[in-house]
């Protein structure tokens, strides 16, 4: 996989959620500090704050990467930045050190089902690597993921108030017999 610095794929897993696999810098490129990816959003989906993991990976004479180490810590090996407008949603990962082996980037997002779009939608995304070392490296990958919305779920924060939830149909009708469950986070 000579000069290959970045390759997305994804997956909607049984929770719902979109989960994103950078495999990155399968080249074992050396790359100063400051390697950067930004990974490029399709609007109907959010970053889940906290997710992304990080491991060193080595890669197999086929190519294939497998984790190898334990993931990377957060602020001492890298940082990561969301930037949301209201037409871009940017996550960008950069690496604190130099670099000169692989790495297995994951991270999820949640979903957000266009109403009336059917019951297969999409997801994408598109990761954009930057590095230098003897002049500038760039590579980048593109991620769709065909998401069935009949695996979603959803989530609620706020403080202690009183809350009403009615489910309905397409049409806005109440929906007879509508069972939820709300779970604690913990």
């Amino acid at each position: 996989r000579g000069g290959e610095l970045v390759s997305k794929s994804g997956i909607q897993g049984s929770d719902g959620y979109a989960w994103w696999t950078l495999e990155v810098n399968a080249s074992q490129s050396t790359l100063d500090a400051g390697a950067t990816i930004v990974d490029s959003l399709s609007l109907n989906q959010n970053y889940v704050p906290g997710s992304l993991s990080i491991v060193p990976a080595s890669v197999d004479r086929n190519g294939r990467m497998t984790a190898s180490g334990p993931p990377l810590t957060e602020t001492t090996d890298y940082t990561v930045n969301v930037t949301e407008t209201s037409s871009s949603k940017q996550v960008t990962i950069a690496f604190v050190n130099a670099i000169d082996q692989a790495y297995i980037a994951t991270f999820k997002c949640t979903i957000y089902a266009e109403e009336g779009g059917g019951n297969t939608q999409s997801v994408t995304n598109q990761a954009s690597f930057s590095g230098s070392k003897d002049g500038p490296r760039t590579d980048g990958s593109n991620g769709q993921i065909n998401i069935d919305v009949n695996k979603g779920g959803g989530t609620i924060s706020g403080t202690l108030k009183n809350a009403v939830i009615k489910k309905v149909n397409k049409d806005r009708q109440g929906l007879q017999g509508g069972v939820f469950q709300l779970y604690d986070s913990n």
